[in-house]
């Protein structure tokens, strides 16, 4: 990976981390949070360690469960805009 580059790995990290704090404060162990949201508790775990790439469906899921809003999970994220940084605009033009 080069220099500036997206790092998805470490942003995976950051959002597992505060799905895990979200589970935690409300007194949820993972196999609680995974059979509210309709998951097995071993993906719960992997998504808490950023082993997983969830789809926005799945965060949705998770959100509702946690009883916060999608934003909030993705918050701790707007501090780290090195972790998801798009590439120059000019890079883009195929695109349109």
């Amino acid at each position: 990976m080069t220099a500036g580059a997206p790092r998805p790995e470490q942003a995976l990290r950051l959002l597992g981390d505060t799905i895990r704090a979200f589970r935690k404060q409300r007194g949820l162990t993972q196999r609680a949070l995974a059979a509210r949201v309709g998951l097995a508790s071993t993906y719960v775990s992997a998504i808490e360690r950023g082993q997983r790439n969830v789809t926005i469906g799945t965060l949705l899921h998770i959100a509702a469960a946690l009883q916060v809003p999608l934003s909030t999970l993705l918050q701790p994220l707007e501090a780290r805009p090195d972790l998801y940084a798009l590439p120059p605009p000019e890079s883009l033009q195929f695109l349109l």
